[in-house]
């Protein structure tokens, strides 16, 4: 029989408890949206020890208080609203303890590097290394991920990030993607469309207001393929211009080609992608890329502000002549973000370990379904007449000498380039990134390919 101060102090936990569980709750309610681990990871490791411990006290109290009834029906309740919570706690603090007490480096999701530093795991691999260091003897400067059926294979740098201070480049360093940007505003586009938002085939007059005549007839699809008939662009990347500004510019300009006439690339037609997103999803365009596919694919250290990457990490550009461009945030950007002449086409920083995420998240089923994935990669239209090379959403498509299917994609500001290649038929991935473009590594593509696939193809 217990006394009854112990009885009162059973139920002082059980009210404690539960006060303070309430208080953690509100606070993911206010700060703990999908990157909160890595804006403030301190913050967020606190959260769920404590939201743990929460339910701990709450179990303690419980025996303390389990001649009342109606304690334990409170108390159930409590343990019941919170018992989810707290799985998640475990699983968010178990790896880095099980690290601890084995000596194994448990990673999760979003976190850490994916390989060993200058990892290197085959044949095809070290043929590649070899290649590589060579080219870097020749000036190239960057980092190089292979990967077969989503084994790494190698993910090494070379050269340095930043050579004034002799940073060299590893698989965490950030770098501006370029134009693979546009796959992740093609995927966004998917997303609404399997939200039911909008459909690929709505007339950009569902979305923005005083659309001229001759442009009425313009698609979302036509915009994803780069047959909308747009100009590409309306200024520099850095060029001061609000998402208001860009959509004025982009009805008000004269249309190269009738729409759906021909393939012409253009990324002013992204960037109006970019635009519908916002107005769709009623959120600014890298929220909805964060919420909906970055943080769901574990991919941390991308995105246009919101990682929040330590200066150290950041690649420097540099041009031919080697002058030291800075790294894309000494750019004149916006506090939330490039310019719209680049946002949504452009721009995106990222790392070869968040682009090996993407690609496992596009390849399963984690951010878009079977049928959005048929439509990301399909062959809508021929990139020029005769052309072996096809445009689908955001990605080209193609087959190499040989008749591999390969789907790729390469983006550069003239300071960085970065090539995407997936050969799906072999299920290797191949990803370069350079702060060196006129040193890049296409114009070396043959060495490249032949210590890769054993062939130039």
């Amino acid at each position: 029989m217990w006394k009854p101060w112990i009885k009162r102090v059973g139920a002082m936990i059980c009210v404690g408890s539960c006060t303070m569980s309430a208080i953690l709750i509100l606070a993911w309610m206010l700060m703990g949206h999908p990157g909160i681990a890595d804006r403030w990871p301190l913050i967020d490791a606190f959260f769920r020890l404590a939201a743990l411990l929460a339910v701990v006290a709450m179990l303690i109290g419980l025996f303390f208080v389990r001649g009342s009834k109606w304690a334990r029906m409170v108390m159930a309740a409590a343990f019941l609203l919170f018992f989810g919570q707290s799985l998640y706690a475990i699983q968010y603090l178990a790896p880095h303890w099980l690290g601890w007490a084995t000596g194994f480096q448990c990673q999760t999701v979003g976190q850490g590097p994916i390989a060993p530093a200058g990892h290197i795991q085959s044949e095809m691999a070290r043929r590649l290394d070899v290649c590589m260091e060579e080219l870097c003897r020749k000036g190239f400067a960057g980092v190089v991920l292979v990967a077969k059926n989503d084994r790494i294979e190698l993910c090494k740098g070379y050269g340095y990030a930043d050579k004034t201070r002799h940073v060299p480049f590893d698989q965490e360093t950030v770098f501006d993607i370029g134009s693979l940007t546009k796959q992740f505003t093609a995927a966004a586009v998917l997303k609404l469309q399997m939200l039911g938002k909008l459909t690929v085939e709505d007339k950009i007059t569902r979305f923005l207001q005083s659309v001229p005549p001759d442009k009425s007839q313009i698609t979302v699809h036509q915009l994803l393929t780069h047959t909308s008939g747009l100009s590409d662009g309306f200024g520099d990347d850095y060029d001061p211009m609000s998402r208001d500004q860009i959509v004025a510019a982009i009805l008000k300009s004269k249309l190269d080609h009738q729409p759906g006439e021909v393939h012409a690339y253009s990324n002013a037609g992204y960037s109006l992608l970019g635009a519908i997103i916002e107005v769709v999803s009623g959120q600014p365009y890298e929220e909805f890329l964060r919420v909906q596919l970055l943080g769901p694919a574990g991919m941390m250290q991308t995105g246009y502000k919101f990682p929040q990457w330590p200066r150290e990490k950041l690649s420097h550009g540099y041009t031919l002549t080697g002058f030291d461009w800075g790294t894309p945030l000494d750019q004149p950007w916006a506090d939330d973000g490039p310019s719209w002449n680049l946002r949504a086409n452009g721009g995106i920083l990222s790392t070869v370990g968040d682009l090996f995420k993407w690609h496992r998240a596009v390849k399963g089923e984690a951010i878009l379904s079977t049928e959005a994935k048929t439509e990301l990669f399909h062959p809508h239209v021929r990139e020029e007449e005769g052309s072996d090379s096809f445009y689908g959403y955001g990605w080209a498509i193609s087959q190499t000498g040989s008749g591999r299917k390969i789907i790729t994609h390469n983006g550069s500001n003239a300071i960085f380039y970065v090539d995407f290649r997936w050969y799906v038929d072999n299920d290797i991935l191949f990803l370069i990134a350079s702060n060196q473009a006129a040193h890049m590594a296409c114009s070396h593509q043959s060495e490249i390919l032949t210590a890769l696939l054993g062939s130039s193809e």
